[in-house]
């Protein structure tokens, strides 16, 4: 079953009305607390209806296109996030968060397990730290972490060319036993390489670079993000923890062919800067919006240039690295993008800066199709 949880609070002027009726009219209060809760669940509910929207001229065959997909797939749930020329358009969510639970449905705020978008938004908490002078670009892991002589530059790390391999994998780990485990042999491995190689694609290197903020910092990646990223921009029901608190409700993983509901869900607590994040379409529209805005309240404009500024070629055909993103060319223009995989799940995130534009996508189901539903929307958003 999902570990993720609708939570709904009554609020203290209900707690007070019951004690006061117990003294005489006991019968008034189980009619209050129920007038109490159903007004706090129609607030709620009208709350997440105004930040879903899908009332944009496009909304119906947006609508089409993810349903067409979804029904292709079989993927149970999807959410999905629109911007055109800088206002967010469509927000909303499709299906359900587990094949065996019909009745309880995707909205923009429910919670998907991001997997490697996590890593453009632990990247983007490190350009913080480097605009305020807290960590540096020339810095190395044995800088920041005691004991270490991984003298591999951070920002190796960040655009895949530290020479690094994934020789552990991700296998749920929950115990702060295993995640240090993890990260003694990950350390190994990192004081045996040199860097300043070429692109590699891994997930130790973000995993570092979170392990490198902790030590940094003092306290836990989830914290560094919070007061870095997603409090700053309001994205408040983003985490890198699974069990985190809140109202968002959390999607289950659906594996195979036949979209079986997974048997436990993939997150690592090893693997949370590389993998680990817990998001919305809500709050990663925000998040696009943030870098088409030069939204100073994440960074500086001159941070958000050297963000997106190619550093290295990749071996994917039109598919370089900048020190954030990983930047391409589509419909005509550089765009920033990057997917995600994981037992499970699916997801994309591209930003137009050009058009002022973004797509996000989030699913539950391994083989849904965003590579042909990105150029599918993008058709229909650029080509009106």
């Amino acid at each position: 079953m999902p570990r993720g949880k609708l939570i709904l609070r009554p609020n203290r002027r209900g707690r007070q009305l019951q004690s006061r009726s117990a003294k005489g009219r006991g019968w008034i209060a189980p009619l209050v607390a129920v007038a109490v809760a159903l007004l706090v669940a129609f607030n709620a509910a009208s709350a997440k209806a105004s930040e879903c929207s899908s009332s944009h001229a496009s909304a119906r065959e947006l609508d089409r296109l993810i349903e067409a997909a979804m029904t292709e797939s079989g993927t149970p749930g999807v959410a999905v996030g629109v911007i055109v020329d800088g206002q967010i358009i469509y927000v909303k969510g499709h299906g359900i968060v587990h094949r065996d639970m019909p009745t309880a449905a995707v909205d923009c705020r429910t919670r998907f397990h991001a997997a490697s978008l996590s890593k453009p938004v632990v990247a983007s908490a490190l350009m913080t730290a480097f605009e305020r002078g807290e960590m540096s670009e020339t810095q190395t892991l044995a800088d920041l972490v005691a004991g270490s002589n991984a003298h591999l530059l951070l920002t190796d790390l960040m655009t895949h060319t530290a020479g690094l391999r994934d020789r552990q994998r991700a296998r749920a780990r929950t115990s702060q036993k295993e995640k240090a485990e993890y990260f003694e042999r990950a350390l190994r491995q990192a004081g045996r390489a040199t860097g300043a190689h070429r692109f590699r694609y891994t997930d130790v290197d973000y995993n570092l670079l979170g392990f490198a903020i902790e030590h940094r910092s003092g306290g836990s990646l989830q914290h560094f993000a919070h007061a870095r990223i997603f409090g700053p921009l309001g994205m408040m029901d983003s985490s890198f923890a699974l069990d985190a608190p809140g109202e968002a409700v959390t999607a289950w993983p659906h594996v195979g062919l036949g979209n079986t509901p997974a048997s436990s869900h993939p997150h690592d607590i090893a693997f949370a800067p590389s993998s680990g994040l817990q998001t919305t379409a809500h709050d990663l529209v925000l998040f696009m919006q943030a870098y088409l805005d030069r939204d100073e309240r994440l960074m500086a404009r001159t941070s958000y240039d050297r963000a997106e500024a190619i550093k290295m070629t990749t071996q994917w055909e039109g598919i370089s690295q900048s020190l954030v993103w990983q930047v391409a060319t589509r419909a005509g223009q550089r765009v920033l993008q990057h997917g995600g995989s994981d037992k499970g799940f699916r997801s994309l995130i591209t930003i137009y800066p050009e058009s002022r534009a973004g797509i996000v996508m989030l699913a539950n189901g391994e083989h849904f199709d965003r590579w042909t539903l990105r150029a599918q929307i993008e058709r229909l958003i650029f080509d009106r």
